[in-house]
């Protein structure tokens, strides 16, 4: 599966399938782009745990409000290359499943999940 995808060319099932079966700290990039904006939902799975933030422009950088994780997070790219995730972005991996869902189906911001700005999160 390449690092960014735009998901208007994903095909769901397959998507989840590479999720359910990621190894352990695997991170996407999932973009939904058009003339009036510019989405991309970050998606990391590591074990029983999951990474989430969402990047809008214009709007900035967001994170799930319940995030457990207090430091950064490791995870890597499908090629390996390190690529630690925020402080506060895991979450329980079926949200991260149910985020992705929503974002395929919506290509908007997943309303499963409650989200705060990065500036707010400080």
């Amino acid at each position: 599966m390449p690092n960014s995808n735009d998901i208007t060319a994903l095909e769901a099932t397959a998507l989840l399938d590479a999720l359910r079966t990621a190894a352990n700290g695997t991170v996407w990039w999932l973009s939904h782009i058009t003339p009036e904006h510019d989405h991309c939902l970050t998606v990391g799975v590591r074990g029983h745990l999951g990474a989430l933030t969402w990047d809008e422009e214009p709007g900035g950088t967001w994170i799930p409000a319940n995030g457990t994780n207090t430091t950064h997070a490791d995870y890597f790219t499908p090629d390996g290359d390190h690529n630690p995730q925020l402080p506060g972005t895991e979450v329980p991996y079926e949200l991260v499943l149910e985020a992705v869902t929503e974002f395929i189906h919506t290509g908007a911001r997943p309303r499963c999940v409650a989200w705060i700005q990065v500036s707010d999160a400080a």
